[in-house]
């Protein structure tokens, strides 16, 4: 299962930093939000396989940028 890290803000703003794993991207947000964090950044750790894609197809890179996905 891949592993993504994250930064995420808590609810006064903190900003927090993590990893999980999780099968695919959409399912790391909706883990990184059942911890009450709001997901800023979300990264497929370097050792796994080819990287993030955005919804709406073409690549990411390593990054996808939650605020601005859409």
């Amino acid at each position: 299962m891949p592993q993504f890290a994250y930064k995420a803000l808590q609810h006064d703003g903190v900003l927090t930093e993590g990893f999980l794993d999780a099968s695919n991207r959409h399912e790391a947000i909706r883990q990184v939000e059942g911890r009450g964090l709001k997901p800023i950044k979300l990264a497929e750790s370097a050792g796994a396989a080819a990287g993030s894609y955005l919804a709406g197809g073409g690549r990411a890179g390593y990054v996808f940028n939650v605020a601005t996905a859409g």
